[in-house]
């Protein structure tokens, strides 16, 4: 066997990300963009989860899950974006080792926690429709909470096994192909084989060339809109469009914000 030597890079690190194609004039205009974006997040994610804490009549399962996805949201939502504004306002590209990983356990913990909560969702619907007389004695607090926990339990393991099993990995480059920091997209610079992660790998770069005549542009901006999108109308979805849960907020802003006003 032949043996391959390598240079592997040494700490400080800092990795450079490919990120858009965009003039400085151009950026200014896609910054207030998902500012406006981010700040329509903010309000919409905290107001549910705000009014979701304030209002005892909506301390149940289905709207704690609920509160819990917007904290989800929150996380997958500023992970991204802010990274997103960096880049359009400075354009500035770098960011250190520790951030770079910082921001990948976010993405996928983010990515990993919204299936788990949604299975937690679909299993509290299940038991309210299944078994309706019994519904009040299954989803106790306590089974609730259990429930909750095992959701973001779930997640957290899951990434921290997949990140654990790279920990180490040395490192023979520091330009990043994509828009934030990813997993699979630090994998690609390491001196030695990851075989651990080479099929999700693999599945990315088939789904990433379905359409090759798309612009580069436009390719990356579909890999962001899941961290964009859902935590967008998550809040209007499963909040604003829920009667118990619309008429908590009128009157929370009713009660408390119009007489300030």
């Amino acid at each position: 066997m032949e043996n391959v030597s390598y240079v592997a890079l040494r700490q400080p690190i800092v990795f450079e990300l490919e990120g858009f194609e965009v003039s400085r004039s151009h950026g200014y205009p896609l910054f207030a963009l998902v500012l406006a974006i981010y700040f329509l997040v903010l309000l919409g994610n905290v107001v549910v989860m705000g009014v979701i804490a304030i209002d005892k009549t909506l301390h149940k399962p289905m709207y704690v899950m609920v509160c819990n996805l917007a904290a989800c949201d929150l996380l997958g939502g500023t992970a991204v974006m802010t990274q997103l504004m960096v880049i359009f306002l400075m354009g500035e590209k770098r960011i250190p080792y520790n951030s770079a990983y910082a921001q990948a356990i976010c993405v996928h913990t983010y990515g990993a926690a919204v299936q788990t909560i949604l299975s937690a969702m679909a299993y509290d619907r299940y038991v309210a429709v299944c078994e309706p007389l019994r519904y009040h004695a299954i989803m106790t607090t306590a089974h609730m909470v259990f429930v909750i926990l095992l959701a973001w339990a779930v997640a957290i393991i899951l990434i921290a096994v997949l990140f654990a099993l790279n920990v180490g990995t040395p490192l023979c480059g520091t330009y990043i192909r994509h828009v934030y920091c990813s997993n699979r997209s630090i994998l690609n610079l390491a001196c030695v084989p990851t075989p651990i992660n080479d099929i999700y790998g693999n599945l990315i770069i088939i789904l990433s060339n379905r359409f090759p005549q798309v612009p580069m542009n436009i390719k990356k901006f579909c890999t962001i809109l899941i961290y964009i999108v859902p935590p967008l109308i998550n809040p209007i979805i499963y909040g604003f469009v829920t009667k118990e849960l619309r008429t908590s907020i009128i009157k929370l802003l009713k009660t408390r914000v119009a007489p300030k006003l």
